[in-house]
């Protein structure tokens, strides 16, 4: 299964986007620019530490930390926690929705990752999809 090229997910309860320069294609960054941690090639998400606290594989799977089935990601944007349960979607505009269809935020094509209101909530490098992106900055329970 291929994503769409600009997704991140983020957990930790907090939505990290900012404005900034990137050091890597792959970095997160708050809205301050200060670094949070990084989505590797292979979907695995680190924390700001370089620890390993989960990873969204090829096929849509998310794993925790310890490898736990936490939910999926279909190739339309559905993200469902381990339940099969709707949490939320994220569209190839970027918008994220939960899973009522109330906009929570949007990732733009640059990485700016902004909330409902148009603040920006940090940032993320060209390599991260737009699906790890709402993961984390919109979901982050599922990771956690």
């Amino acid at each position: 299964m291929k994503f769409p090229s600009k997704l991140i997910i983020i957990g930790f309860g907090i939505v990290f986007l900012c404005s900034g320069i990137f050091s890597n294609d792959n970095d997160i960054r708050d809205r301050y620019g200060s670094y949070k941690g990084k989505v590797e090639k292979d979907g695995s998400f680190r924390d700001k530490y370089g620890s390993y606290s989960g990873k969204l594989n090829s096929d849509g799977e998310l794993r925790d930390r310890h490898g736990s089935f936490r939910g999926k990601v279909n190739e339309n944007g559905d993200i469902r926690d381990r339940n099969g349960s709707m949490m939320g979607k994220v569209s190839n505009r970027g918008e994220v929705r939960d899973r009522y269809g109330s906009l929570l935020g949007v990732i733009h094509e640059d990485g700016t990752v902004r909330d409902k209101h148009g603040s920006s909530l940090g940032k993320v490098g060209r390599d991260v999809s737009k699906e790890s992106t709402a993961i984390k900055f919109f979901f982050p329970g599922l990771t956690d």
